[in-house]
Order: C-alpha cells, then structure tokens, then sequence
C-alpha cells in the first residue's frame, strides 16, 4: 500500500481567509484508485470527501465544489480565497468557469 501526500501551506495574509484542498491517492499494483478530499483552512476544515472512481471536472464540481466548498464559504464569512491546484479536474475550463462565478480564486503557483 503506497500513499502519495500532498499537502498547500500558503505563507503571509490571512491564513484563515483562504481554503486548500489535500488529496491522498491510493494505488496498488496498477489497480483502482481512493481519492479523499480535505478542505481546510486556519480555522475550518471540510469532513473527508472519499472517491472510489476517477475525478473528472464534472464529478469535481458537482461532488466537491457545489456541495462542500460553496456551502463552506457561505457558511464562514471569513473564508475569501479558494486556491486548487493544477490537477486537471481543477483547472478545466469547466472549473475555473464555475469558481469564476461564485468565489475569488487564487492561482496556483507553479
């Protein structure tokens, strides 16, 4: 069982303004996969959201962002910039329309 971790820190501003995502993929042997998905920021977090099949943009912004993410940033009104990173479910045109519209995005730094 191998587990690829990636974790976003953002340095300066507002640490509590800004909401990241985690993912941590599961493979074995070329097999299926197990995405879970973690929002957080300073003073918020998102319970783990677990996906058994592949993330497309749809099931991204369906699953994730009109579920989780738009409700937590109405929920806290601290919460003012979402950052993705550059997984192509994130960055399809689908999703950086759909973030366009409802909340300010950060860019990615890479």
């Amino acid at each position: 069982m191998s587990y690829l971790l990636t974790e976003d820190f953002v340095s300066g501003g507002d640490p509590g303004a800004i909401l990241r995502c985690m993912w941590i993929e599961h493979y074995r042997f070329g097999g299926g996969s197990v995405h879970d998905w973690n929002g957080f920021s300073y003073r918020h977090r998102t319970r783990p959201h677990i996906f058994w099949n592949s993330i497309t943009a749809n099931v991204y912004i369906n699953d994730i962002l009109r579920t989780i993410v738009i409700l937590m940033f109405r929920q806290h009104n601290d919460l003012q910039i979402f950052q993705r990173d550059n997984r192509r479910p994130h960055s399809a045109s689908a999703t950086r329309n759909f973030l366009a519209q409802q909340v300010n995005v950060m860019n990615w730094p890479s």
